[in-house]
């Protein structure tokens, strides 16, 4: 199969590889398309030590299960076959902060796509068994190129949650970037009857009010 080596800073060769071994208790991913997140971004145009060269990125993968372990543990309603996003986050499920409900907190937490785990700028992909509670089934209606970015836009509904936006408030939001947008149309859906983004680049000003 093909897979995209980061082989340097600023450097990418596609290559022919060797296909992802199954895990008894993971699965294998046929890719069908991946996101290009800011920290690939900046692990390309930068390095990371969570990446060590040659390396495949991409921790924003959609595609269908071509093959599940047999000791798999799969979410709810998936199995083999299905189509799904896998969240890139991949925590322990039992430290104090899991057990509580803050994942975000994980004590244990790794990131999909960087090491020990590649990502899935490749084919296909593996899916370690810690990863496997992180499918999510999509729907047929969906596009796999627009459920990438489920990743950065459950992000976006989070913050915009949080802040629990009222009929009439007033939203300020730091940063016009993809999230920084979203939040903008969010939060006007929900009753904002103003909505101001700033950010430091005019640029991203511009697109924006597009």
């Amino acid at each position: 199969m093909r897979a995209a080596f980061m082989t340097g800073v600023n450097a990418v060769e596609v290559r022919e590889t060797d296909e992802p071994k199954l895990d008894p208790a993971g699965a294998v991913l046929n890719v069908e398309a991946c996101g290009i997140c800011g920290t690939d971004a900046r692990t390309f145009f930068n390095g990371d030590p969570g990446a060590p060269a040659p390396w495949v990125l991409g921790h924003e993968p959609v595609g269908t299960l071509e093959d599940v372990g047999p000791d798999a543990d799969l979410p709810p309603g998936i199995s083999k076959g299905d189509r799904v996003f896998l969240g890139s986050i991949l925590t322990c499920g039992e430290c104090r902060w899991c057990v509580d409900g803050f994942q975000n907190l994980c004590e244990h937490h790794l990131l999909y796509g960087y090491d020990p785990f590649p990502g899935a700028y490749s084919e296909r992909a593996a899916v370690p068994p810690i990863a496997m509670k992180n499918l999510i089934k999509l729907p047929p209606e969906l596009p796999s190129d627009l459920a990438t970015v489920a990743d950065p836009f459950a992000c976006a509904l989070n913050g915009i949650e949080a802040l629990d936006i009222r009929l009439g408030d007033t939203v300020v939001i730091v940063g016009s970037g993809p999230i920084g947008c979203w939040q903008a149309v969010m939060a006007r859906d929900r009753g904002a009857s103003r909505v101001y983004l700033t950010d430091v680049s005019a640029e991203r000003l511009e697109i924006a009010l597009r």
